[in-house]
């Protein structure tokens, strides 16, 4: 009896600590200075494959965790393994964004944000 109490509440404060993600907060996770700063952040840091000679978009999911750090980055719609692999190097690189907030407090957000690789011409 005593070890299935114990179990219990572990289980508890396991469930506890993962906080769900919010699709839809109240206010939205802000990248630090605003959109025109993740612009400008992404446009210096993200490099054009060597390699590659294809064009297009790459969509990458992540989430924004209460502390603003970011997590669980997939890709959601893939160009080809190097710009799908750049993408998510550059969102590894992100500093702490503003977390999104549901009743006044911070919550898990989901993000999606699109990355277009174009070749530009002379």
């Amino acid at each position: 009896m005593i070890f299935l109490l114990i179990s219990f509440s572990i289980t508890i404060s396991a469930q506890d600590t993962i906080q769900p993600v919010c699709a839809y907060p109240e206010q939205l996770p802000e990248f630090p200075g605003g959109e025109m700063a993740m612009v400008k952040f992404i446009q210096t840091h993200l490099e054009y494959p060597i390699h590659m000679d294809t064009q297009g978009r790459v969509v990458v999911g992540f989430v924004v965790n209460e502390d603003g750090s970011v997590s669980d980055i997939v890709i959601k719609r893939g160009l080809c393994k190097q710009a799908d692999a750049e993408a998510i190097r550059v969102v590894k690189l992100f500093p702490q964004f503003k977390p999104g907030m549901q009743n006044g407090k911070p919550v898990r957000t989901r993000f999606v944000l699109p990355f277009i690789f174009k070749i530009a011409s002379d």
